[in-house]
């Protein structure tokens, strides 16, 4: 009787264990001076807001802005290009292929990353 009570007592915490262990990414309020179009790329340790664009004439670069999560201070403005050179950029409004901004590049979770273009 006594190892049926402890086996429940540690299912019973195992599942308060997983419970407390699973988190939701969550996204911060947009600062005002964010634009609309500016999807956020982070977690719940912090991120960036990010917005892309296409850069006519250039399949592998992007027109890119990133702002501070909390203040929505400017942080880059300028073109990324895709490195390796030449391959083919992710869907640039799908916050799901980016991981995050390390301050001179997108990184992206397949392990590729949108770096300063001058």
């Amino acid at each position: 009787m006594q190892n049926r009570w402890k086996a429940l007592a540690a299912l019973f915490l195992g599942a308060i264990l997983q419970l407390g262990c699973t988190t939701t990414p969550v996204t911060p309020a947009r600062p005002a001076n964010v634009p609309e179009r500016a999807m956020w790329i982070g977690g719940s340790d912090g991120g960036v807001w990010v917005e892309l664009h296409a850069t006519a004439g250039q399949a592998s670069t992007v027109d890119a802005k990133v702002y501070a999560d909390v203040s929505g201070e400017p942080l880059f403005q300028g073109k990324l290009a895709a490195e390796p050179p030449g391959a083919v950029l992710p869907p640039l409004h799908d916050a799901s292929s980016f991981g995050g901004w390390d301050g001179t590049a997108l990184l992206l979770k397949d392990g590729r990353r949108l770096a300063r273009s001058e």
